[in-house]
């Protein structure tokens, strides 16, 4: 196995966005984050293209992030490995703020 092919490993990817940057029983933030921010900016031009108004976006985009945690959780050790909860609210959080980022960056 290359080099290269080793730095794309699942695994040693997995391994590097589980690294934890604040971990306590309040807030809980790691490299996965990045990932829940990227995917909440995307969200907001997947629900942008809707007439919806603003708040029935809002409420969409919500709706969906805390579908797809629950999914997350309904499907430990298949798919997903276990999260705490903060951990989970914290996802949601953390995608709901790339999407309002989008939303003051995109919106007229």
């Amino acid at each position: 196995m290359t080099r290269a092919t080793k730095l794309i490993e699942p695994n040693v990817i997995s391994k590097f966005l589980g690294i934890d940057i604040i971990d306590n029983n309040f807030i809980s933030i790691d490299m996965w984050s990045f990932v829940h921010l990227l995917s909440g900016a995307f969200l907001f031009f997947i629900v942008n293209l809707t007439r919806f108004s603003l708040p029935n976006k809002i409420t969409i985009a919500i709706v969906l992030l805390i579908s797809y945690e629950l999914f997350e959780f309904i499907f430990v050790g298949v798919f997903f490995s276990k999260e705490t909860l903060v951990n989970s609210i914290w996802d949601i959080i953390i995608a709901m703020i790339g999407f309002a980022i989008m939303f003051l960056l995109f919106s007229k």
